[in-house]
């Protein structure tokens, strides 16, 4: 009896490490859904052996102070590589590592600005939740009538949502901000195509 049981466990031991060995070997990991967009579109090149994604980051984002040498500076764990255009917008080439910890680094930070406006009580915030891809964000206030300050966060909201569509693959996605009273109605609607308010 004994040795039935231990043939048992044995037989099962070896199955599951077999099913084990099928998952990780057999089964082609997926790719990252960002990363393939950005294939569709043609912007990931093959550099000396290694994949690299090209983004272009607008001037409005960049700022006016970025000059190359600075870019050059900080080549390395952020991007591969970093080339100033006339127009003042910067192309940078990432590899997939490098991808998602810029979006997850966007995301962390707004998450913490996000936050510390729900936490302040010069504000009626009182919970700003998004969608997956940051072109919605629902903003749920303590007071029925949206104030000015609330209505201006706005313009913050869609920087986020349009940095994150930048290195998303999305560029041009609009960014839509969605006001809720207390009791859970729609106050207003306001989206980055027309900053006027609905």
């Amino acid at each position: 009896m004994k040795k039935i049981t231990s043939l048992i466990v044995l037989l099962a031991l070896v199955l599951s490490l077999c099913a084990c060995g099928t998952a990780a070997g057999g089964e082609k990991e997926p790719e990252d859904p960002v990363w393939e967009r950005f294939r569709s579109l043609g912007r990931v090149v093959n550099v000396n052996g290694t994949e690299l994604v090209s983004v272009d980051v607008s001037s409005q984002i960049v700022g006016t102070d970025v000059t190359q040498d600075v870019l050059d500076t900080n080549v390395g764990e952020s991007y591969a590589s970093a080339e100033l255009n006339e127009d003042g917008s910067v192309t940078f080439q990432l590899t997939k590592e490098q991808l998602r910890a810029m979006l997850d680094s966007i995301v962390q930070k707004m998450d913490d600005e996000l936050k510390a406006l729900v936490e302040n009580p010069d504000y009626a915030f009182t919970e700003i939740t998004y969608n997956e891809d940051l072109t919605v964000f629902d903003v749920h206030l303590s007071s029925e009538k949206v104030g000015y300050m609330e209505g201006f966060m706005a313009l913050g909201f869609y920087m986020y949502g349009g940095l994150y569509a930048t290195y998303s693959g999305n560029e041009g996605a609009v960014i839509t901000v969605n006001y809720y009273g207390p009791d859970g109605s729609l106050i207003s609607s306001a989206n980055s195509s027309n900053t006027t308010e609905n």
